[in-house]
């Protein structure tokens, strides 16, 4: 198996077949490094990020998002993430509010057939992960 993204190092049939597959993709993330990112992937990485953003930006002042911000404030926690459009909260609350923000107005859904639906669907989640593995 052989990909334009990233460089996979083969694993033969039996390995793969004895890990579950829960297992294997958490082998794969944890393994993966930036230098085995191509040009290809790190620009595709780049559009999605920056979709991502637009979409959180321009939903900060809907009212579901504001009530989640209510929410999240009144619940406190220790402050270890970053929320988008600033302020910081505990992490398991970032994810939800970040999360909301993406998906909420999420122009980047069905772009084209041969890019599927919905590849973005964990940008939110990865900024608190972020912030939390930095300290």
């Amino acid at each position: 198996m052989t990909s334009t993204l990233i460089d996979i190092k083969p694993v033969s049939s039996h390995e793969a077949a004895a890990m579950p597959m829960v297992e294997r993709l958490a082998a794969f993330v944890v393994g993966t490094k930036y230098e085995d990112l191509s040009e290809t992937a790190l620009y595709q990485e780049k559009i999605r990020i920056l979709d991502a953003l637009g979409c959180a930006i321009g939903v900060l002042e809907g009212a579901p998002l504001k009530m989640i911000r209510a929410l999240i404030t009144e619940l406190s926690g220790e402050a270890l993430c970053t929320l988008i459009g600033g302020g910081r909260t505990a992490p398991d609350r970032a994810v939800l509010y970040n999360s909301a923000l993406v998906r909420y107005l999420d122009f980047n859904e069905c772009q084209s057939l041969a890019n599927r639906c919905g590849r973005k669907n964990h940008s939110g989640s990865r900024s608190g992960k972020t912030d939390v593995r930095s300290r």
